[in-house]
């Protein structure tokens, strides 16, 4: 049996015990414990993205025949959308809000928020809108696509991709194995213990447009092809099809 944990934080070694485990149990998805046996750690990002539908899925299957959305800048903030607020995008967003206009929804913070800051009429949908959703998020300049939690190893979802697609210039918080995934000169990597040096980016691309477009225009993948065959080859038709193939050999049933 597998146990897919993509979306969460758990692991089958707090669901399980032992005895059930050693009855062939497989856990895919974010790992969060030491013992790796019977586990191998797949984004939750790798499970969606089919169900993303087009452009995304097409994108994973062939990452250098799409040039990269730039941001219409039609709205000239931050974007602020999510439904579960937790307590370090609320500050984040507050500390952006000292130099920039944050549109939110709703999830702010308790107080210090400028009073300009309000969710104009562009809404984002549920998981049944991804690709209306990623057209409205390319309105804005920047969209904060920060984690739910951070510090889970491999806890990867879909945020960053769908900024990353929609033209904004994300900011993102969470697992670092998105550095390895994903271009880092291709969003902004929000390191929750070291804020200021995100926030100091963002001011300078204020000041700098240049430096901005240069962010705006990297290419999503530093190495497309590396990337999709480690992260996102769950599927024959995706990549060389290895990350599928890990996996069954990991359960043992392939060579």
């Amino acid at each position: 049996a597998i146990f897919m944990n993509g979306e969460s934080t758990g692991d089958m070694w707090t669901v399980f015990t032992p005895a059930q485990i050693d009855r062939r149990l497989y856990q895919l998805g974010p790992i969060s414990h030491n013992r790796r046996d019977n586990s191998y750690q797949v984004m939750h990002m790798t499970f969606v993205v089919e169900i993303m539908g087009s452009p995304f899925a097409e994108f994973i299957r062939n990452p250098t025949a799409m040039p990269r959305k730039n941001s219409t800048r039609e709205i000239n903030g931050v974007l602020y959308k999510n439904s579960n607020c937790v307590g370090f995008r609320n500050e984040a967003a507050r500390r952006m809000s000292e130099f920039l206009d944050i549109y939110h929804g709703i999830c702010k913070p308790e107080k210090g928020m400028r009073p300009n800051s309000l969710l104009p009429d562009t809404v984002l949908g549920g998981r049944k809108a991804f690709a209306d959703n990623a057209r409205n998020m390319g309105k804005y300049k920047y969209c904060i696509v920060m984690e739910n939690v951070v510090g889970n190893v491999g806890y990867v979802t879909e945020k960053l991709l769908y900024g990353l697609m929609s033209g904004c210039l994300p900011i993102y918080a969470g697992s670092r194995t998105i550095l390895d995934v994903f271009n880092p000169k291709a969003f902004i990597y929000y390191d929750l213990a070291r804020p200021d040096e995100a926030l100091d980016l963002m001011r300078r691309m204020e000041a700098n447009d240049t430096l901005y477009d240069e962010y705006n225009n990297a290419p999503i993948f530093a190495d497309p092809q590396r990337s999709v065959n480690e992260y996102f080859s769950i599927c024959d038709d995706i990549g060389d099809g290895s990350l599928k193939r890990r996996i069954r050999q990991m359960m043992e049933i392939e060579e």
